[in-house]
C-alpha cells in the first residue's frame, strides 16, 4: 500500500511528534508499506532553518530508509501569534500546491496534528481524489486547547479551526489519539467511538538491561541533579521549576533546563533577575545525547499548567524517563497522575505549585533507597507497556480494519 505521511515536525527536528512519526513510518514500511513523509524544512524549536537546507523550496532525501519530501515554510524567531499562524498555514498551502503537481497516488494518507492546519494538506488531496482514504491523528484538542491558553483568541479563526477540525474527523476512516481521555472528548464531538483509538505515546529507548539506576549514587552521592528536557513553552509554565530552584537554592541541587522555546528568553531573565547560580540552560540537545544527560541527573519534572484541557495528557517524555531508569516527578493532572501511581517509578507534585515540588524533590534526595526502586520500576514497566515499536504496530492493525470502509 501506498501510505503518504504528513506531519509538519519530523526528524532531525527534536521532540515526542518526531520521535512518533519516524517510528510510526519505519513499522509500516517494514510491514511491506511504501512511505513517503511530507513535512517542513527542519526548524523547530528555534525557528531557524537548519543550516543543510537554508534558501531551498524542496527538499527529497531518504533518511532511516524513509522517502521524506520537505518544504519551504514560514519561520522567525519571534513567537507570537501571527508568526505562529503563518508558521503553520504556510506549511498547508506549500503541502498543498506540492500535491497538487505531484503525479503520485496514494492509497492511505495519514495526517497527524497538532498543528491542525495540516488537515487542510490531507482534505485538499481528499478533493483531488476522493477514493483516497485518510486517517487522522489528533495528539491534542486543537483548537480547544490553544483556546484555554489563550493563544486562539481571533472569534473568526476559531470559528474556521472549528470547522476544519469536524471536516478532518468526518472524511477519516480513523482517528487515533493518545489517551482516552481524549479519545472520549472526540466522540462527544459527535463521532462513533468505533473509529476512534488511542495508541499512547510511547519511547524507543528502551533500557535492554535490568541492571538498577546506579551511575548518580556513585559518581557523586552529595551532589543531585534534576532535569526537564523538551520545549520551553507556554503549557508546560516552567517558572514553577525555577521558583522551586529559588526556594531550594542553599541545597546542593543542581536544575537542568533541556530544549529550547518560546519561554526561554523571559526564565533566563527571571534566573539572572533572582542571581540563581542553581539553574542551568543547555540549550538543544540531540537525541542521541539525551541519555547521558539522563544518566547523570537523579530524577526528571513533566510539568504542565493546572487547566482540565491537560487531565487527558500523558507526555511522551514520562516514559524516556522511565525507559532510562530516571524517576520522574510529574506535575500533571488526570490520566499522567495515574500512570505514576500504576508505575510506582515517581511521585506527583501539584500543577504549578513550586512548593509541592520542592518537597517532591527533597522527598527523593533524602532517600536514595527509594530512587533506586523507582528506576527499576519504571524500566519494567515502559518494558511491558509503552515500547513504542509494539505501539507502532497497532497502526497496521487499525489500517487493515478500516481501510475498505
Amino acid at each position: 500500500m501506498k501510505i503518504l505521511y504528513i506531519s509538519q515536525y519530523c526528524y532531525p527536528e527534536v521532540g515526542a511528534t518526531s520521535n512518533r512519526v519516524m517510528a510510526n513510518a519505519q513499522s509500516l514500511k517494514e510491514n511491506g508499506h511504501d512511505i513517503t513523509i511530507l513535512t517542513e524544512m527542519p526548524n523547530h524549536p528555534k525557528g531557524i532553518i537548519f543550516d543543510d537546507y537554508k534558501g531551498k523550496l524542496i527538499v527529497k532525501e531518504k533518511v532511516k530508509g524513509l522517502d521524506i519530501i520537505r518544504l519551504w515554510v514560514f519561520t522567525s524567531q519571534i513567537k507570537n501569534f501571527i508568526t505562529r499562524l503563518l508558521f503553520y498555514t504556510s506549511f498547508s498551502i506549500t503541502g498543498s500546491i506540492y500535491m497538487l503537481f505531484s503525479r503520485k497516488k496514494y492509497d492511505l494518507i495519514y495526517v497527524t496534528s497538532p498543528p491542525l492546519f495540516v488537515a487542510i494538506i490531507g482534505l485538499f488531496i481528499k478533493f483531488l481524489s476522493p477514493k483516497t482514504k485518510m486517517i487522522f491523528e489528533a495528539r491534542d484538542m486543537w483548537p480547544d486547547s490553544a483556546i484555554d491558553l489563550g493563544e486562539l483568541k481571533n472569534k473568526w479563526l476559531i470559528k474556521f479551526s472549528l470547522k476544519l477540525e469536524q471536516a478532518a474527523y468526518k472524511k477519516s476512516i480513523a482517528i487515533i489519539t493518545v489517551t482516552e481521555n481524549l479519545r472520549n472528548k472526540i466522540s462527544q464531538k459527535g463521532f462513533s467511538l468505533d473509529k476512534i483509538y488511542a495508541l499512547p505515546n510511547g519511547t524507543d529507548l528502551i533500557n535492554d538491561t535490568d541492571i538498577a539506576y546506579e551511575n548518580p549514587y556513585t559518581v557523586n552521592k552529595d551532589s543531585f541533579k534534576v532535569i526537564y528536557t523538551g520545549n520551553l513553552g507556554i503549557a508546560q509554565n516552567l517558572t514553577t521549576i525555577v521558583e522551586a530552584a529559588e526556594i531550594l537554592k542553599e541545597q546542593d541541587i543542581t536544575f537542568y533546563l533541556i530544549g529550547a522555546g518560546p519561554e526561554e528568553r523571559k526564565l533566563k531573565g527571571i534566573v539572572n533577575e533572582k542571581q540563581l547560580t542553581n539553574v542551568i540552560f543547555t540549550g538543544i540537545v540531540p537525541k542521541d545525547d539525551i541519555p547521558a544527560y539522563y544518566r547523570h541527573a537523579q530524577c526528571s519534572i513533566v510539568p504542565l499548567r493546572k487547566i482540565a484541557l491537560f487531565e487527558s495528557a500523558i507526555p511522551s517524555k514520562i516514559f524516556d524517563s522511565m525507559a532510562l531508569g530516571l524517576p520522574v516527578l510529574v506535575g500533571v493532572d488526570g490520566e499522567a497522575q495515574e500512570v505514576i501511581k500504576r508505575s510506582q517509578a515517581g511521585l506527583n507534585f501539584e500543577p504549578e505549585n513550586a512548593q509541592s515540588l520542592s518537597e517532591a524533590i527533597m522527598q527523593l534526595k533524602n532517600n536514595r533507597e527509594i530512587l533506586a526502586q523507582f528506576s527499576h520500576n519504571g524500566i519494567e514497566f515502559v518494558k511491558q507497556n509503552y515500547d513504542r515499536s509494539v505501539l507502532a504496530q497497532k497502526i497496521e492493525d487499525i489500517i487493515n480494519k478500516h481501510i475498505n470502509d
